[in-house]
């Protein structure tokens, strides 16, 4: 049901809680009994925080395509009309609001990562403290946290806004400037930290689904999990764990686990890394005639034909990099 998005239609929202009705299908860990009456903000709030992220990226977007393409030439000539028109379309004010708009968004989706990161250590609900099989010895998934909210608090520093400055230069003629070049530059700070923070919480997550074994997630996630533990494997005693990080940043970009290498490469504007188009565990989405998301489905499945959809249908084809 997605009574709860329709009551607050914002569109960010309505499609995350779509996107993990999806995800969560089938999974047996979610029907098992509740012990809570409700899950931390971090947990429950996702489709409204996540959501707004999502709006907030695809605003910045449309501004991007805009300027993109557009003229911002001063003197601007128009030769048809035979005019030389001096102007402000070189002024970066567009971009430098949206770039500032979105490192705050960016940052938002990595503090809150980072309290579901903590939460997952605290020894709630069944998990271990620290997520390893022995705390008493083992610092486990501790400095991992210490990592993820020191880059949380990094980010907080960067999302001060650039475009509210200005300085006077050329004599006072260019009295007003966006610094849009510096909010571009601290949003790709926040880009890089984002990308480590949420590795982090990958690298929780799987540990604490291990924990719940023999109960098993939903097909999607457990095949997802099958590619990401061939990359990082379950920590059962104390390791080097920046390793294990920078290996997961890696799956992000670049394995064929790749359904989330592909989300986060639309998400935050990560170049696409090629992938082995012979492996046939790379993971792909499978998108509507309209564009939307139905499913998942590996290289093989698209090539043999043999994966269907919950109506029983062939795939209808796989989303394209624009």
């Amino acid at each position: 049901m997605n009574c709860i998005q329709q009551m607050r239609p914002h569109q960010g929202q309505i499609e995350t809680g779509a996107a993990f009705r999806r995800i969560l299908e089938g999974s047996e860990i979610i029907t098992q009994p509740k012990t809570h009456v409700q899950d931390p903000y971090s947990f429950r709030c996702i489709p409204q925080v996540h959501g707004a992220t999502k709006d907030a990226i695809r605003h910045a977007a449309s501004v991007l395509l805009t300027e993109i393409n557009s003229v911002t030439d001063n003197p601007t000539i128009f030769p048809d009309e035979d005019l030389i028109i001096s102007g402000g379309n070189f002024h970066g004010q567009p971009l430098a609001l949206v770039y500032d708009y979105l490192a705050i968004a960016l940052a938002e989706l990595g503090n809150i990562s980072e309290r579901r990161v903590a939460q997952l250590i605290m020894g709630l609900r069944g998990l271990p403290e620290f997520l390893v099989a022995n705390p008493g010895l083992n610092s486990g998934f501790m400095i991992p946290q210490y990592a993820a909210a020191s880059m949380v608090s990094q980010n907080k520093m960067y999302c001060y806004s650039a475009s509210s400055d200005s300085i006077v230069s050329s004599n006072g003629q260019e009295d007003h400037v966006s610094m849009g070049a510096n909010a571009a530059t601290k949003l790709f700070k926040i880009m890089d930290n984002l990308e480590h923070i949420l590795a982090i919480e990958l690298m929780n997550a799987a540990q604490g689904i291990d924990f719940r074994r023999p109960l098993r997630s939903s097909p999607y996630i457990e095949k997802f999990l099958s590619v990401y533990r061939k990359e990082v494997p379950f920590i059962r005693e104390d390791i080097v764990m920046y390793k294990e990080i920078h290996k997961t940043v890696a799956f992000f970009e670049t394995s064929p686990g790749g359904l989330l290498s592909y989300y986060f490469t639309i998400f935050a504007g990560k170049k696409e890394q090629s992938m082995n188009s012979d492996n046939k565990e790379e993971m792909f989405p499978i998108v509507d005639e309209q564009g939307n998301i139905v499913g998942a489905a590996t290289r093989g499945e698209c090539h043999d034909g043999s994966k269907k959809t919950s109506s029983g249908s062939a795939p209808p084809r796989i989303q394209q990099q624009r």
